[in-house]
């Protein structure tokens, strides 16, 4: 449980630096929306790939059913980020820690990056 949450504190750290110049940075709203952007977009990839792999039929079949599911998860995500960074102050003292101020953020890129390109490689193969 101590991993999880060093990898939320360095996920928290790192995104909010990287989108520090943001119109939307405050520091209670910004990073869980950005983060459930992201992954949303997870969500997105994996549904694409499922439908096609293990459904067999495209993912717009039952589109308004899913789009239904699918921002109900969003609003779902957002607010379980929301409240797991500002359960005591959580946030605050993340950034006031520093503590991953002069770790790399590969890994953070990495994490926003990823889903973005697995939607283009999709797109790509015509999936």
């Amino acid at each position: 449980m101590k991993t999880f949450h060093q990898i939320m504190e360095y996920l928290y750290y790192k995104i909010q630096r990287i989108t520090r110049y943001s119109d939307t940075s405050s520091l209670n709203v910004h990073v869980p929306f950005v983060m459930t952007g992201v992954i949303f977009f997870y969500i997105v990839d994996f549904w694409i790939l499922y439908h096609y792999i293990i459904m067999g039929y495209p993912p717009y079949k039952d589109m308004g059913a899913v789009l239904l599911v699918v921002y109900g998860g969003g609003l779902a995500i957002w607010l379980s980020l929301y409240f797991y960074y500002r359960y005591k102050s959580r946030d605050y003292r993340i950034m006031q820690k520093k503590t991953y101020e002069h770790t790399t953020s590969l890994w953070a890129y990495l994490f926003m990056f990823t889903p973005f390109v697995g939607l283009l490689a999709l797109a790509i193969f015509n999936l």
